[in-house]
This record gives structure tokens, sequence and C-alpha cells, in this order.
């Protein structure tokens, strides 16, 4: 073999290496408890609290759940309530 065949055959391994670390990072995207990327505490309040209607317009299209004091690891039930994707826009503007 010659030395561009070898570096042919080097370039091919790395490339195969970092396809397989992309792959294994797309698969734990999003998965429950400390798989998720939005893990903080190990409690999460979100299901629990998540309603099945938007609590400023009733719209039951896009809910999340929004922290009412703009703090993400305050995840106490106070703080927490379920608004559709436009009134969290609404919430969340900064001014």
């Amino acid at each position: 073999m010659t030395n561009v065949d070898l570096e042919m055959i080097q370039v091919h391994e790395i490339i195969e290496k970092m396809s397989a670390l992309i792959e294994k990072k797309k698969g734990n995207y999003n998965q429950g408890g400390k798989n998720n990327n939005n893990y903080k505490s190990g409690i999460s309040m979100y299901p629990k609290k998540k309603k099945k209607a938007c609590q400023k317009c009733r719209s039951k299209k896009n809910l999340m759940v929004h922290h009412k004091d703009g703090n993400r690891k305050n995840n106490n039930s106070s703080n927490l309530e379920t608004l559709c994707w436009s009134c969290h826009e609404r919430s969340t503007r900064r001014k």
C-alpha cells in the first residue's frame, strides 16, 4: 500500500468514529430521567403540573410549562404554570 492509501484508511476510520459518536448523542436526546437534556434535580414537576389547557387563554395546542419567576431551576409547584406557546412568548418577551 502507498502512503496515500494508508491516509485514506485513517480518514475513513476517523469518519466512522465521529459518525458513531454523533449517532450516540442523537440517541440520548430528550429521553426521560437523567438522560434528558433538561434534567436538573431528578424530580421533575413538569408532568405533574402540566394541565390539559393553557391557564391564560384555554388553548389546548402547543402546551408547555412556564416558570413564573424565570428561574428554570425553581421547580416548585407554585412557580409553574401551563401556557400555550403564544402565551409563553408573551410572558417571557424581553422588555
